[in-house]
């Protein structure tokens, strides 16, 4: 009996063509699932900072600082979440008119809005 041996790879070449490809596209698309994920997060930071400023800026009756916790507490991606809130008003918070700018952060995610309360 002869044995006949196979030294062909005729079909290991488009298996191992289309895994590459599987295995590329499945890191490409968790890479740009989780940008996506940093983008969202940055844009609702920001509509955090301006919807603060503009409620404070048209009643100024309450503050600032309370305002965005009000917000923060609110979304459910940021609530509980350590933030970094920095608020300066020029020349001052009470004074009218003022120029309002509050500066959010959290970890690589940075939003910034101002508004001036005119009285």
């Amino acid at each position: 009996m002869r044995f006949r041996t196979i030294c062909r790879d005729v079909g290991s070449v488009l298996i191992e063509a289309v895994g590459f490809v599987v295995l590329a596209f499945g890191i490409i698309l968790t890479a740009g699932l989780g940008l996506f994920e940093l983008q969202a997060a940055a844009i609702e930071l920001q509509s955090i900072a301006r919807n603060s400023v503009r409620s404070f800026v048209l009643d100024d009756s309450q503050s600032l600082p309370q305002l965005v916790q009000r917000n923060l507490s609110a979304s459910e991606r940021w609530r509980g979440r350590e933030i970094d809130i920095r608020i300066s008003c020029s020349p001052d918070c009470l004074a009218k008119p003022t120029q309002v700018r509050i500066e959010l952060s959290a970890g690589q995610i940075k939003a910034e809005a101002f508004g001036v309360n005119g009285g």
